[in-house]
């Protein structure tokens, strides 16, 4: 019998935002609808986002989306109106959204500011005129390491010699401009900095030269992980040393102190080869990762990981399989929670995992560290006034039988491999109805995620 004890401390002392998804809106464009997307499959996919109801969701926008706004003779273009209707289709949901400045790039124009306040007014308008209260969060520019280079001997490493299209001192001057900006037209909008990505000795240089230019500011901090959680120290090159999603997550936490928030912007798992933008790779015999049940349980583990080292916040790349658009060679992505057209929607494990996450963690919880004696475990608990949930994973090859420090009219609800249906309408939590937590003992079985809760933990989707 393996014991699972709570810590009486938080993590942090800063609320749960929530777990969500990347939820741009390019499947309503043209290079969709030309691969056979139609309305009956639009209905599909927000059937699913309701159902989903995630608590944040991260978009890009471009600044031409906003251009009809200062020509009234210029009609709102495709891509404005298919950022509304996913914005919609958000806050029906009750999502709270970060905005993602895209465009246009250094290397396409040299002087930013214009950009900025564009942006600006577009933040504006989509508040007074659309009347959009859930965007609580602007970031400019998607990982922007190699594009703002701030000039370390790791960075000509990673990127070589050849000069960045802008440095990190007008990557400063333009984010603390938007700051200013924000405090006077959209106060309740917070700034997101660094939103770093490559490798974790660059995410970590970057983490800290932002503390350094915004620690006296009220923003968000973000990164952005894919490493491999089961190679996580790569002795063969010591600028991409990791020591897994917990200690990243810890050391960010421990750099930035209490106070200040911090997110994962963007994350997924990744097989052992193959990674590239579209495509998460291959396990070891060339399985498809993020299509498996080890992709499923990889991805959750580095859910409960980063909760445990004090990540706040969780947006998952991306919500499902769609033609990307915003580049000039779109390309299907293939990072979904579920599979596109040509595979008939198909959920991948990961739905049924992660959208069970997303109701169990909901914003504003406290989260709790919980230790145990067995490697393969991982587990994380959230209090919600007085009430206590425990998910518990067993991503080990054995079956584990656990004492759960629960009241004695405790629930459970399993997310079990083995019974896991190919095609479904809702996730599998949703569908099942929650047992009795027997003596306080749960048997959990390889693969298996379980959720154990006192009778009135408050997510509201946990049905009973």
């Amino acid at each position: 019998m393996n014991p699972l004890t709570l810590s009486d401390q938080p993590v942090t002392t800063r609320p749960f935002l929530g777990l969500g998804v990347e939820a741009d809106p390019f499947i309503y464009d043209e290079a969709n609808r030309n691969c056979g997307v139609d309305e009956a499959d639009i209905e599909l996919i927000a059937k699913r986002v309701r159902v989903l109801r995630p608590s944040i969701a991260r978009l890009f926008v471009n600044v031409p989306w906003f251009d009809h706004l200062n020509s009234p003779k210029l009609p709102a273009s495709e891509d404005y109106q298919a950022l509304i209707r996913q914005l919609r289709l958000l806050q029906e949901t009750e999502t709270s959204v970060n905005l993602v400045l895209f465009q246009p790039d250094p290397w396409q124009e040299k002087n930013l500011e214009p950009a900025v306040r564009a942006m600006m007014d577009g933040l504006v308008h989509l508040g007074e005129v659309e009347g959009f209260s859930n965007i609580r969060w602007l970031t400019l520019w998607n990982e922007p390491d190699q594009t703002f280079s701030h000039g370390s001997e790791l960075g000509k490493r990673l990127f070589g010699d050849q000069p960045a299209p802008s440095d990190w001192p007008e990557y400063v001057r333009l984010n603390r401009l938007a700051y200013g900006l924000l405090q006077e037209k959209r106060p309740s909008v917070k700034l997101v900095v660094a939103d770093t990505v490559w490798g974790p000795m660059m995410r970590r240089e970057r983490m800290k030269l932002a503390l350094e230019a915004f620690g006296d500011l009220d923003v968000a901090y973000s990164y952005h992980t894919y490493s491999n959680e089961s190679e996580i120290r790569n002795s063969a090159n010591a600028d991409f040393y990791y020591e897994g999603m917990e200690a990243e997550a810890a050391e960010f936490r421990r750099l930035l102190g209490p106070d200040r928030e911090l997110g994962c912007w963007e994350f997924n798992t990744s097989g052992v080869t193959g990674f590239g933008t579209y495509f998460a790779g291959v396990g070891p015999h060339g399985e498809d990762r993020i299509s498996s049940v080890k992709g499923a349980v990889e991805l959750t583990a580095k859910v409960l990981a980063g909760m445990a080292g004090g990540v706040e916040a969780f947006s998952l790349w991306c919500l499902h399989d769609m033609i990307y658009g915003g580049t000039e060679n779109p390309r299907l992505m293939e990072f979904g929670l579920w599979r596109y057209k040509r595979q008939n929607w198909y959920p991948r494990p990961i739905y049924h995992y992660y959208s069970a996450l997303v109701a169990a963690f909901r914003p504003g919880v406290a989260l709790h560290r919980v230790s145990h004696s067995v490697p393969e475990l991982k587990a994380m608990a959230a209090i919600s006034e007085g009430d206590t949930l425990i998910a518990v994973l067993n991503s080990g090859e054995t079956e584990v039988s656990l004492a759960i420090p629960l009241s004695a009219d405790a629930w459970v609800v399993r997310i079990t491999p083995s019974v896991l249906p190919a095609l479904a309408e809702i996730p599998q939590h949703l569908e099942l109805t929650p047992t009795r937590l027997a003596k306080g003992i749960l048997l959990l079985q390889p693969g298996e995620l379980a959720f154990a809760f006192d009778e009135g933990y408050g997510s509201g989707l946990l049905q009973k």
